[in-house]
């Protein structure tokens, strides 16, 4: 299972990389509560893993992006 987000910008947003870090917190969050109903104490065993995630950052604004990711 690989996850994506996305974010579309049509103006630098200097914020973006914390704000894409807030969703993967959220999303581990989710599956780790979702994995822990299918199994209690699924999330405190050696072999749990959470999915990865690909953030990417889609810009097409009219400027260079400046914003470090």
């Amino acid at each position: 299972m690989e996850i994506k987000i996305f974010s579309h910008n049509s103006v630098v947003d200097y914020n973006v990389s914390m704000q894409l870090l807030r969703y993967m917190v959220y999303i581990w969050e989710d599956y780790e509560k979702e994995m822990e109903k299918k199994k209690k104490g699924i999330s405190k065993t050696k072999n749990f893993r959470y999915p990865p995630i690909l953030p990417i950052v889609y810009y097409e604004g009219s400027g260079k992006w400046t914003a470090l990711c």
